[in-house]
This record gives structure tokens, C-alpha cells and sequence, in this order.
């Protein structure tokens, strides 16, 4: 089957359209994940099985970080990315290769949304891209902004960089779901206030933050142009100092809300930590991407479910994203700003 072969007929109306406006796509996906739970069983049981999954709370650097015992999820969790792993098997997100009855509805004339079987979040979405090009954001950063407008301020549109959680390197694509539960995004809100913003055009405030649980940089703006060139000029500099060609290792979460995208972009150390490798009862398989990094860990173990406590969650945190040196440089780049302060 092709991409055309996928889109959903009249049974969803509108399933054909590539073009919506502010919270138009959200009821148009919510039909269609309502349409394929009764004709793709895969989707069917994820979507149960996210109902069901067990949940725990965690005080982690005073940010209310859930725990999500998804066994699910080990699929992604224990992926291999490597490049010959990859060159190994089919590509899971081309059309060719999808279950029979997984079908979706257009975005924009490049990107087709499906469901995604193995939820974390509600009206958990996958976005991809009809073509099969590497998992890199630069030039679609527009299409993945769009993505957050056309969804509404209920949702939120994610992106995993190829060595930051993403279990389809090889192939773009971005996810999206029902943002309430990620902690990191009122977060974000209230530790702008008390930082001083960096302007870019007089249309974008950026902030650099690292008083919290994991560093991040955080950008407004009420132009699509405007926080395209915001989010462009990031990565630049991150990737300033590289001697590959490679996309610097972030982590996106954006939202369109009250006339304006809010971003989180989360700079990444590295892809997983040290505990992923250990050997035996010390291994804990936590894999974070942007969602464990926003506020719900998942867990596909259960004895790493009932072991994970505030110190190792927080351990994890701080080994895969930036500390506060490294967004001290990152802060002197893109501005004249002091230094901030936070974690070490």
C-alpha cells in the first residue's frame, strides 16, 4: 500500500485535507482514532492498555514527575538505533510495511497522522512523513509548529531527535497527544516570569533556565516566522561546536495557546543512561525522550517501576541533559545576558 492507499475514506470526513486552522485537527484526529480502534485490533488493545497502566508520583527537584508502568512501551524503550540494527529490518513508519489496516488522514502534502499503538498519552498521535528521510527537524520545523496550531491548546506536538528517543531514526516524525500531564509545560510558564528573556526580532523572548529539575530553553512567539528563526538559530548554536554534520541531540515540546507557540527545547547530553547498560538487577531500562523528560517517565519493567525512587529519577535527568554550565556558554551565544544559575 501507498500513502494515498491509507488515508481513511468518507468514514472520516475531511480525512483528505491538508490544511487546518487552529484547532481544527483535533476533532478530525479524535474521529479517526475512534474509526481505527474498531478496525486496526493493535491500536484497539494499546488504547486499552493505557487505562489500565499503573501509575506513581514522585517529588523529583519539586517538580510532580509521574511514573507510567507501560510494559508496551518496551518495544521503543529497548530499540536499537545503531546503524546496522537499522539496515537490518524494514522501516516500521513506510506505508509498505504498516499493518494492513493502519490508516491515517493527511498533514499538509508531506506528512500523513496515524495512531500510535503503543500510547503514553491520551489521543496519542504519530505524525510522518510520507518521504523516508532521517529524523531531522531542520526544514520542517514550520510543518511541526503548524502541527501544535492545528491541534489547539489541548495538545501537545513533540519531537525526539535521532539520538533522543526516537525508536524511527531513519524516518521523520514527530508525535503529538493531550498535553496536561506533562508537567514541564505550566512549569515553563511560571519560571519565565522570573527570568530575564532574550528578544530576537522583537518578535521572540527566549529563556534559559536551569533552576529546575532539567535544563532547558523555553521560546515564545506570536509569529510562525519569527519562532522558526528562534528555534533555527538554537540549534545552530548547539551545533556550533560539532565536527559532523549530525543534528544537535534535543528533545521539542511546543503548544499554541492564546495566540502564541510555546516551546520547550531540551538540549541533551546524551541518548541514554548509564544504568540502561549496567548488567543484571543493576540495569533499569528508562530510555528518556520528550515525554519522560516532560513529566512522565515511562516504564515498560515493573521491577524497575517499584525501584525507581526521587535520587535515581533525578539521576537520570541530570546524566542526559544539560547542566548548568553548558547552558551558561549556551545562554553567552545567543545573548549579552548574566549567567544564570541552577543546577551543577
Amino acid at each position: 500500500m501507498n500513502w494515498d492507499e491509507r488515508l481513511l475514506d468518507a468514514t472520516v470526513p475531511g480525512a483528505d485535507r491538508r490544511h487546518f486552522g487552529e484547532g481544527e485537527l483535533a476533532p478530525l484526529s479524535a474521529a479517526m482514532l475512534e474509526q481505527q480502534s474498531r478496525d486496526w485490533p493493535q491500536l484497539r488493545d494499546g488504547l486499552l492498555a493505557l487505562k489500565s497502566v499503573e501509575i506513581r508520583s514522585l517529588d523529583v527537584a519539586g517538580s510532580a514527575i509521574s511514573l507510567q508502568h507501560n510494559p508496551q512501551r518496551i518495544v521503543s524503550t529497548s530499540a536499537r538505533v545503531d546503524e546496522a540494527s537499522i539496515s537490518q529490518r524494514p522501516c516500521f513508519l513506510c506505508p509498505e510495511n504498516m499493518p494492513r489496516e493502519e490508516k491515517g488522514i493527511a498533514f499538509g502534502s508531506t506528512f500523513v497522522i496515524v495512531g500510535n499503538p503503543f500510547p503514553v498519552l491520551p489521543a496519542h498521535l504519530v505524525v510522518i512523513s510520507r518521504e523516508h528521510i532521517p529524523q531531522r527537524i531542520g526544514g520542517s520545523i514550520e510543518s511541526f509548529l503548524k502541527l501544535a496550531n492545528s491541534l489547539g491548546s489541548e495538545y501537545v506536538a513533540l519531537y525526539n531527535g535521532a539520538r533522543c528517543g526516537a525508536s524511527a531514526p531513519d524516518h521523520l516524525h514527530f508525535q503529538a497527544g493531550l498535553g496536561d500531564r506533562l508537567v514541564i509545560l505550566r512549569e515553563a510558564q511560571r519560571l519565565r516570569r522570573v527570568t530575564k528573556p532574550i528578544v530576537l526580532n522583537h518578535e521572540v523572548s527566549i529563556h534559559v533556565l536551569a533552576s529546575y529539575r532539567v535544563g532547558f530553553v523555553t521560546l515564545v512567539s506570536r509569529t510562525l516566522a519569527g519562532m522558526t528563526t528562534a528555534i533555527e538559530r538554537v540549534l545552530d548554536v548547539l551545533g556550533s561546536g560539532s565536527v559532523t554534520d549530525e543534528e544537535p541531540m534535543v528533545n521539542l515540546l511546543a503548544r499554541f495557546e492564546d495566540g502564541q507557540w510555546e516551546v520547550v527545547l531540551l538540549p541533551r547530553r546524551r541518548h541514554r543512561p548509564t544504568v540502561y547498560f549496567e548488567e543484571g538487577e543493576s540495569r533499569i531500562l528508562v530510555s528518556p525522550a520528550a515525554i519522560d523528560l516532560g513529566g512522565i517517565v515511562v516504564v515498560p519493567r515493573k521491577a524497575d517501576f517499584v525501584r525507581l525512587n526521587q535520587s535515581t529519577v533525578g539521576s537520570i535527568f541530570e546524566e542526559v541533559t544539560f547542566n548548568t554550565q553548558e547552558l551558561e556558554s549556551l545562554l553567552g551565544t545567543l545573548s549579552e545576558t548574566q549567567p544564570v544559575e541552577g543546577r551543577s
